[in-house]
Formats: C-alpha cells, sequence, structure tokens
C-alpha cells in the first residue's frame, strides 16, 4: 500500500468562466435553444450526466455533466446553469454538508489537463483545486454515509480512498470497473464496489473481497436510510450490511447509473440512468416522471 504525497494547489479555478480554460478543449454549452443567460426553455442540457445530488438543501437537482453543473428550477426556468465550462467525469455530494460537492475531470474530450480532486463550498458554482492536481482524472467516486470527509475513487488501475476529504490519499493497485463506490471507515478500510459481479466489501490493509449481493449490480451510493444500490429488480435502501432492504420498482426500460432519495420524503426517489436522463417518482416507485434529459 502506498500513500501518496498531497500536492495542494488552492490557487485556481476550475472551470467556472471562460478565462480558466487551459487550453481550447472547453465544452461550453452553445445549444441555439438557449436564452441570453444561458437558461435552456426546456430541462435539458447537451451532454452527458456523471452525477446528481440535491441543490444545497433545497430540493432542486444539481447535475455534474461534461458541460459542468447545472440545476433543475421547480418554478419552470428549466435548467440553470452553476459553472458552464469543463468536464466533470465524476460529482458527488458531501454527505455532511449540503453545499460542498466534490468531483473529477478535465478539459475536452481528449482527457487534456486533469484536474485531480476538486472541490466546490459554494453549491457548485466554483472548484478549488485540492490534491493529485494532473495525475488523476477520476470516473468512479463514492462518499461514506457514516464517516465525513471518506471518499474513495477508482483511477487507471488504481483504488484510493482518503479519510480527510481528499486532503491526502492512500493507494494500491485494482483492477476492478465499478459500477458504484463506497467508503465505509477508511481507517480500516471498508469500501464497497459494484458491478456486474455483484456488490464486493473490499476490508483491511490487503483489501480481502468478499461479494456482500449477488448478481449484476448497476449502481451503488448512500442515502438516508443506508445504502442504496440498483439490479434487474429494481432499487433497494439497505442497512450498512446490506440487510433489511426496502425496494422499489425503477423506471421501465433504463439502467440506472445513481440513486437519490429525499431524506425528508423517502419515498421520493431521483435516478440517472446510462442515457443521462433523470427519473423522479413521489410514490415509491410506483409512477416515474422524467425531469432532466441530456445529451
Amino acid at each position: 500500500m502506498l500513500l501518496l504525497t498531497p500536492i495542494i494547489a488552492l490557487s485556481g479555478v476550475i472551470g467556472c468562466t471562460d478565462d480558466t480554460a487551459t487550453d481550447d478543449t472547453s465544452t461550453l454549452d452553445t445549444d441555439a435553444d438557449a436564452t441570453d443567460d444561458h437558461t435552456h426553455d426546456s430541462d435539458t442540457v447537451d451532454a452527458h450526466i456523471h452525477g446528481l445530488g440535491f441543490w444545497g438543501d433545497s430540493k432542486e437537482v444539481i447535475l455534474g455533466t461534461h458541460e459542468g453543473t447545472w440545476r433543475t428550477d421547480s418554478a419552470g426556468e428549466g435548467l440553470l446553469p452553476l459553472c458552464e465550462y469543463g468536464d466533470f467525469m465524476s460529482f458527488v455530494q458531501s454527505p455532511d454538508d449540503p453545499d460542498t460537492y466534490w468531483g473529477s475531470g478535465h478539459w475536452g474530450a481528449g482527457g487534456y489537463s486533469n484536474w485531480g480532486f476538486i472541490e466546490s463550498t459554494d453549491g457548485g458554482v466554483t472548484f478549488d483545486e485540492i490534491d493529485l492536481t494532473g495525475q488523476v482524472d477520476f470516473h468512479a467516486l463514492g462518499v461514506s454515509p457514516t464517516h465525513p470527509g471518506a471518499i474513495a475513487a477508482v483511477y487507471s488501475g488504481g483504488l484510493f480512498w482518503s479519510g480527510d476529504s481528499g486532503r491526502s490519499w492512500d493507494y494500491t493497485s485494482w483492477n476492478g470497473g465499478p459500477t458504484g463506490l463506497l467508503m465505509g471507515d477508511p481507517a480500516v478500510p471498508v469500501l464497497w464496489a459494484a458491478g456486474s459481479s455483484g456488490i464486493e466489501e473490499l476490508r483491511g490493509p490487503d483489501l480481502d473481497s468478499t461479494t456482500v449481493v449477488s448478481g449484476s449490480v448497476h449502481s451503488l451510493d448512500a442515502g438516508p436510510l443506508g445504502l442504496l444500490y440498483s439490479d434487474s429488480e429494481g432499487l433497494h435502501s439497505c442497512a450498512a450490511d446490506f440487510g433489511g432492504c426496502t425496494t422499489w420498482p425503477g423506471p421501465s426500460g433504463v439502467t440506472p447509473t445513481h440513486v437519490l432519495q429525499d431524506p425528508d420524503a423517502l419515498d421520493h426517489l431521483y435516478v440517472l440512468d446510462t442515457g443521462s436522463s433523470v427519473h423522479h417518482t413521489e410514490d415509491g416507485g410506483e409512477t416515474w416522471t422524467v425531469i432532466v434529459e441530456g445529451g
């Protein structure tokens, strides 16, 4: 196991104004349907969506996309831009501070100028480079529902984890390609990785693997009731040992990549699918409505 040396770079803001781009590979949205203030007149964004959360402590949904961060607007204004530039490849919300988001990505589709691990503390409007700048472009990023600041990530044959909100990282080689990733106790450590063979619990310095959920698992997230995952049978919310699960039907005909649960109304669920659409149910999955269409 290798302890990576922190590389702190707090001087720059990632991807939120056109003069922050370091090359000409920015994927700024220039959709003709956008108004002068870049508000889309329907809930669409012409970019792939890689992550979602709640916008602060509101019930609006924030999206991390290939064209920055956006949020919904229940007043009918369509999608509103927060940070319009840059290619977010992973995006998660802190379970402990609703205005804090973590992510990773790069400028443009070619993988230029990897951001490393970045953080926003102002609701997804600006992002600071925190660590691993220029070294990684995490495509999988997961938080802990029980340990503040515990984060797991995957990049290029390596599994990374942090117990201090990404200020320092442990690392080991790992060839998994997870559909979802969560952190437990970083001191042990304990991690969960979902994929085509189920959910693996990775434990201890050598990350010994035990299968805790069998079958192909599409997504793995943390929710107010514990652990959230999806498979061909639907959406599941489980205790920390993946027992006592509550199951709901998912939206028909799609494969979820993320599941989001409203802590104040547990039968209100949001699902991001592989086609970059966001679905919403207010009745525990009995009926679903598409609220965002991505590109």
